[in-house]
């Protein structure tokens, strides 16, 4: 069964729901990675996951600083 069909309720605190989404991101982040040097074995563009890679790590950047905690929920976030 795909994950999507038994979605769990989302963590009630604002740091377990930041703390899975910073993972995610850096899990896509790696897996990017990875993928380019695969598309460079085969001789394929990379240019299109170059993007990517640079979206996760200012996505990353941006968690870190705390300017998205407002959307996980943190109280006194604005």
């Amino acid at each position: 069964m795909p994950l999507r069909e038994s979605r769990p309720a989302l963590p009630a605190d604002p740091g377990e729901r930041w703390a899975a989404a910073y993972d995610f991101v850096r899990r896509c982040h790696t897996w990017s990675i990875e993928e380019i040097a695969r598309r460079e074995a085969d001789g394929r563009d990379t240019a299109e996951w170059r993007v990517y890679v640079k979206f996760t790590e200012h996505t990353l950047r941006e968690l870190d600083s705390g300017k998205l905690d407002a959307w996980f929920g943190a109280v006194g976030v604005a």
